[in-house]
């Protein structure tokens, strides 16, 4: 079924306009597609981001406020719907899918279906970023199963939102990460001066001779792009470059 969307700028909600047809309630969870580019603009692959349908937009999902139920549910329905793509998304000779792993409740089901999907992408020769944020809390059987994904050669474990709080070094000494992704916070601070400009690029390349791919986040504008393209960084992402939208 085709389907259209109006964004509109002041409440960062994406309207979608459908025939006819009820929605049904699988449809109320969707996941959205924001391109992840190199720094020739191509794009290589996207961050998967789930949103929400409800009066006629789609809305972000604040996670912060939902129980660990409602998230496991949220993280299975994401899953089941980009492995149904998977096929749709080779086509178009993307190289890799970043999802996210949020640490809630145990649970054999997701932890199965994350493997079917990471099975099913290397399939499609697609590969898969595992993204763990900077502040989350991961316990003893998240190490347990990051070590298990790491068995595929198709998986890369991403630190996502690095620098979004004070600095925890600490879990890049617990974890083997292949890739950082730089928050925008980061960014804003390296356009501020030439000092910070140059802990921008020392910071890149730190990561970089450690043999991580460095991603930046958040750029919106063209001084912004110029910035760390100065800085050499492997991978880019942000309005600038494209909104999370229902297709890739």
């Amino acid at each position: 079924m085709n389907s259209y969307y109006v964004e509109h700028e002041r409440t960062n909600q994406v309207k979608a306009i459908y025939p006819s047809k009820a929605i049904s309630s699988r449809k109320i969870i969707t996941p959205f597609f924001q391109p992840i580019d190199n720094l020739n603009k191509k794009t290589l692959g996207f961050e998967v981001l789930a949103r929400k349908f409800s009066h006629g937009f789609y809305n972000n999902i604040n996670f912060s406020k939902l129980n660990a139920e409602k998230i496991l549910a949220i993280d299975i329905e994401i899953l089941n719907k980009v492995f149904n793509q998977m096929s749709a998304i080779r086509t178009h000779n993307y190289e890799f899918i970043s999802i996210n792993l949020t640490p809630v409740k145990p649970s054999n089901y997701y932890c199965n279906k994350l493997f079917s999907t990471v099975k099913e992408a290397a399939n499609n020769g697609i590969n898969i970023w595992i993204e763990i944020a900077e502040h989350t809390q991961v316990q003893k059987r998240h190490m347990e199963l990051i070590e298990q994904l790491k068995q595929y050669d198709n998986v890369k474990i991403a630190l996502d939102d690095f620098g979004s709080k004070e600095s925890h070094f600490q879990r890049i000494f617990n974890i083997d990460f292949d890739i950082i992704k730089l928050d925008r916070q980061i960014l804003l601070s390296a356009a501020e001066n030439e000092h910070s400009s140059q802990v921008f690029n020392s910071l890149v390349n730190y990561f970089q001779e450690m043999g991580k791919m460095v991603l930046c986040e958040g750029i919106e504008t063209v001084d912004q792009l110029n910035i760390v393209k100065s800085a050499t960084v492997d991978f880019i992402q942000g309005f600038f470059l494209g909104k999370p939208s229902p297709y890739y």
